[in-house]
């Protein structure tokens, strides 16, 4: 609606233009409320200086509507592009916190729910993906009109230069024809001072709308050179947007391969975890069974403990027995020396039976560990 509306301005200017320059009371133009169909009217023609006035006043405010209506609409593209992004984003944001929130169901032994945990992950990409297309695309159409609009404002604020220019010359024209038709006076020396000060001021008026037109079409090439260079950009920023969708695709398909890789690794994994399952059971069951014997062992060592106990507490009393006797009978106390002397030798001999023994349990209960662990 902009656009059409500065067109369509800028065509009523330059059209309302050519009607001041030609003086043309036959044309209808809505920028110059048809007084141009007054002030041609009469021959010769001359223009009654009043509704020159309020001609430049109809313009000015002319101007000063379409120019507002056109920032208004490019103040509601950027809107929209504004609100566009926040849509997209909140699509997105959304999708991902579905995606985070949403419950995995995941056992042990099942690969099946693996399986589908990671295609519902995958599946869920699209809705992001989704959002920040949506939020990129509202940026660009914003900035873009937004763009647009702004330099046919420019261009329409050039074409009322032009119609208020025409209308000026057309104001200074009338001026001098009402100043010729006045009757003859005496002129003091201030006024003819003042008048040509204000000939001198009028040539410089007229030397600096000169410059500021040409200035105005200098800014004017330049800005539609920017609006081409702009214009190629977007061409170029489209060929890029296009082999980023390619990009995209070419993802899209290495990552439904990596999933189908990574689901056969699962299934593999799955089964190997099966497989130590089944080992870890015949281990249990083979430490139950050490430990039974560990259990078995001890009882025994602790039968043989007590009676190695039981043997030193009766070698005391029969060493005692013997020096009761000893004291009565050296022969006696030589053979019970002799006796006792081998005694020992046998206690130490358990003694030692006893020491390999626990040697051997320390053994056995470390490889029970080793194999536990």
């Amino acid at each position: 609606t902009g656009s059409l509306c500065a067109l369509f301005t800028i065509l009523k200017n330059i059209s309302a233009k050519d009607i001041l320059i030609a003086q043309d009371a036959s044309r209808k133009n809505s920028i110059l409320s048809n007084l141009n169909q007054v002030l041609f009217a009469g021959e010769p023609k001359q223009c009654d200086f009043n509704l020159l006035m309020e001609l430049d006043d109809n313009v000015s405010t002319a101007r000063n509507q379409r120019l507002s209506f056109i920032m208004s609409c490019s103040n509601v593209s950027t809107l929209v592009g504004l609100l566009g992004t926040f849509a997209g984003l909140s699509i997105t944001i959304g999708s991902i916190g579905n995606l985070l929130s949403s419950p995995s169901d995941v056992g042990g032994d099942n690969a099946s729910n693996t399986l589908n945990m990671i295609v519902t992950m995958v599946a869920s990409l699209s809705e992001p993906l989704k959002g920040m297309n949506t939020a990129f695309v509202s940026s660009i159409y914003g900035v873009v009109c937004a763009i647009l609009l702004t330099s046919q404002s420019v261009f329409v604020r050039s074409s009322y230069s032009l119609v208020s220019t025409e209308i000026k010359k057309l104001k200074i024209i009338s001026n001098r024809s009402n100043n010729k038709q006045r009757s003859l006076r005496v002129e003091s020396e201030t006024l003819v001072e003042f008048k040509e000060l204000f000939k001198a001021f009028f040539d410089n008026y007229l030397t600096v709308e000169n410059l500021r037109t040409q200035d105005e079409e200098k800014k004017r090439v330049m800005l539609s050179d920017s609006f081409v260079t702009l214009q190629n950009r977007l061409l170029d920023n489209s060929a890029k947007l296009e082999q980023l969708s390619t990009l995209i695709d070419g993802y899209l398909v290495s990552n439904n391969e990596n999933t189908k890789k990574l689901v056969d690794g699962v299934i593999t994994i799955t089964s190997r975890l099966s497989e130590g399952n089944t080992l870890l059971a015949d281990n249990n069951a083979r430490l139950e069974a050490m430990s039974t014997i560990q259990n078995i062992i001890d009882k025994k060592n602790d039968s043989i403990m007590t009676s190695v106990d039981k043997c030193y507490q009766e070698s005391l009393s029969h060493g005692k027995t013997i020096n009761d006797i000893a004291a009565g009978s050296a022969d006696i106390s030589h053979t019970l020396d002799g006796l006792r002397k081998e005694m020992d030798e046998d206690m130490n001999n358990v003694h030692l039976a006893l020491s390999d023994l626990s040697a051997t349990d320390k053994k056995i209960i470390a490889n029970t560990k080793e194999i536990s662990a």
